[in-house]
């Protein structure tokens, strides 16, 4: 019997032996070399083999890879689409502040252009003193992503300052790191006047009702003496005029005159 182990660079994969019958001669050298050769040539189709498996393996997820960022790129596109035709104004931007997107409706809402906004720092549009409300809105995303809505103030490039309603939310990368915050707003001006009109003419239609409350009151208590001077036949003049004007009990007058 002879033997040889069939190996490839690294690794082993089993054993080649040749086996002879009871008797026979003994295995010669060029025997034995050849059953090196052999060895030699199945490890070499055994190490084919694997790297041919793992070629195939490589293949399929690269096509698997290429299917899923061609996908990606689709929805990408396709979201893209829809913010650019979106009648709302989106914008996104860093933890920092920097302007990252910016869609046609955001210019018509803030009057900036994309050249204009882009790189640019959100600040364009806060006013100072919303800045502070603009820092914890980020520092809350930051430490626990969400979405917040907020009524609050921008101002545009004219200067004029406008009411918006903004949903604000988290951008994450693919570790699920907050990275940046996105914005999706839309003009409440008209409204604001609104409310704040509606507001004020409450408070008008309270004071109407606050003065004839007093009125009513008054009629009641005048009303409540007049049914208590005829209840009694007194002379309702007199009960009127004492009840109204109560110095007059100190007038020196003839009542039964009257």
């Amino acid at each position: 019997m002879a033997g040889r182990p069939i190996v490839s660079p690294g690794r082993v994969y089993g054993w080649l032996g040749l086996l002879d019958k009871v008797g026979a001669e003994a295995f010669s050298d060029e025997d034995e070399r050849l059953a090196s050769i052999l060895a030699a040539q199945v490890g070499r189709i055994y190490e084919n083999s694997s790297l041919y498996a793992d070629l195939q393996q490589r293949a399929a997820d690269l096509e698997r890879e290429v299917i899923e960022r061609r996908k990606a790129e689709e929805e990408a596109s396709r979201l893209a689409s829809i913010i650019k035709s979106s009648d709302q104004a989106v914008l996104s931007r860093t933890l920092d502040g920097v302007i990252l997107t910016w869609n046609p409706a955001a210019e018509q809402l803030y009057g900036y252009t994309a050249a204009e906004a882009l790189g640019g720092n959100i600040s364009l549009i806060i006013p100072p003193d919303r800045l502070t409300e603009e820092v914890g809105i980020v520092e809350r995303l930051r430490q626990g992503g969400g979405t917040e809505y907020v009524d609050t103030v921008r101002g545009k490039k004219d200067g004029r300052l406008i009411h918006i309603s903004a949903a604000l939310s988290s951008l994450k990368d693919k570790t699920g790191k907050v990275i940046g915050v996105s914005e999706i707003a839309r003009d409440i001006t008209e409204r604001q006047s609104f409310d704040e009109a509606y507001l004020r003419l409450e408070e008008k239609e309270k004071g109407r009702r606050r003065v004839w409350t007093r009125l009513d009151l008054l009629f009641i208590l005048i009303l409540g003496v007049l049914v208590f001077a005829a209840s009694f036949q007194f002379n309702l003049f007199e009960v009127v005029v004492r009840s109204v004007l109560p110095y007059t009990t100190r007038c020196s007058m003839n009542w039964s005159s009257w």
